[in-house]
C-alpha cells in the first residue's frame, strides 16, 4: 500500500514538472514612450540694417557722427541736399578729396566726418573728441552749402539714403539725430546647371501662362499728373516738404511730371517731383499718381 502511494506521488510530481516546463511564460509588455520632436520656427532675416547718425551744424562746420553699429555701416548712398535758388544741390561725402579711399560701402564705426570752413576753428562735438577715426576736410567759403554767407542764415539740410528722404536738419550745436535704414545686399543663390543624361536628350521648354506671369512691383520714380486747369500755373511747389519752405517755379495744371519720392510732414503728404528741369515738393492734394506708383 505504501509503495502504491509513493508511486502515485512520483507520477504526479513528474506530471507537474512536465506542465511547468511546457507552460509559456509571457514577458511583460513594454510600451514605448513617444518623444515629441521640437518644431524649429525659422527666423526671418531682415533685408536692411539700421544705422544711427547725428549731424552737427554751425556757421563754419558740418560734422557727421556715425554711431557704433554691429556691422560695418554702408553709407555709399548717403547724400545731403539743400535748396539753392530754384534747384536742389546734392553733396556726397565720398566726393571730397579728404575722404577719398574710405570704404564707404563698409565703414568702421564709430567715425566722424567734418567739413570745416577754411581759416576757421569750429569746436569739435563732444562725441568726436578723442575718437580714433575723425576725418577733416577744409572747404572754401563758396562750398559751405549748409549756411548762406550772404544772408547769414542757416539752410535746411535734407538727408537722403539710396535716394530715399530720411530727414531734415538745420544749424544746431545740440545735434540732429537720424535713424537710417541701409539695404543689405542679398546673398546670391547659385543656379543649378542642367546636364543631359545622354547626348540625345533634349530639354523642352514648358510654355508659361501669361495670366500667371509676375507683375512688376510699383516703385519710385514713377509718373503723375498735376491736378488743376490744364495750362494754368500752379504755385504750390516748395523747396522742401514744409509749408514755410521757399517756393519753386510754378508747375502747369494737367502736366505729367516725374514723381521721385513721397514724405509725410506737418500732417501733410508731400510728393517730390521733377518738372521742366526743376525739383520740388508738392502736397498730395495737387497730385494724381499713375498706376505705376506705389499705393
Amino acid at each position: 500500500m505504501f509503495f502504491r502511494r509513493l508511486a502515485l506521488l512520483i507520477v504526479l510530481s513528474l506530471v507537474f514538472l512536465i506542465l511547468l516546463n511546457t507552460t509559456p511564460i509571457h514577458a511583460q509588455e513594454i510600451t514605448p514612450t513617444l518623444t515629441e520632436t521640437p518644431t524649429i520656427t525659422p527666423t526671418a532675416t531682415p533685408d536692411f540694417m539700421v544705422v544711427t547718425l547725428t549731424l552737427f551744424l554751425d556757421a563754419n562746420s558740418l560734422t557727421l557722427y556715425v554711431h557704433p553699429s554691429a556691422l560695418p555701416a554702408s553709407l555709399a548712398t548717403l547724400s545731403f541736399q539743400v535748396a539753392q535758388g530754384s534747384t536742389n544741390q546734392t553733396y556726397r561725402l565720398e566726393e571730397y578729396s579728404g575722404f577719398l579711399g574710405m570704404p564707404f560701402h563698409a565703414l568702421p564705426t564709430p567715425i566722424c566726418f567734418r567739413l570745416v570752413r577754411s581759416g576757421t576753428s569750429s569746436p569739435v562735438p563732444g562725441v568726436c573728441q578723442g575718437l580714433r577715426l575723425m576725418l577733416v576736410q577744409p572747404v572754401a567759403n563758396a562750398d559751405v552749402f549748409w549756411f548762406d554767407p550772404l544772408t547769414g542764415e542757416a539752410r535746411l539740410v535734407m538727408v537722403y539714403v539710396d535716394s530715399t528722404f530720411t530727414g531734415i536738419c538745420q544749424t544746431t550745436l545740440a545735434g540732429c539725430e537720424l535713424e537710417v535704414r541701409i539695404p543689405l545686399q542679398p546673398t546670391p543663390t547659385p543656379t543649378p546647371s542642367l546636364s543631359p543624361t545622354s547626348s540625345e536628350e533634349t530639354l523642352t521648354a514648358t510654355p508659361t501662362n501669361s495670366s500667371s506671369a509676375t507683375q512688376m512691383t510699383a516703385s519710385y520714380p514713377c509718373e503723375g499728373t498735376i491736378n488743376g486747369t490744364p495750362g494754368v500755373q500752379l504755385n504750390q511747389v516748395k523747396a522742401i516738404p514744409t509749408r514755410n519752405a521757399p517756393p519753386r517755379p510754378a508747375v502747369q495744371g494737367g502736366a505729367t511730371v516725374r514723381i521721385e519720392n513721397r514724405q509725410a510732414n506737418e500732417g501733410i503728404l508731400w510728393y517730390q517731383i521733377s518738372y521742366s528741369n526743376n525739383v520740388g515738393w508738392i502736397p498730395a492734394q495737387y497730385m494724381t499718381p499713375l498706376a505705376s506708383c506705389p499705393a
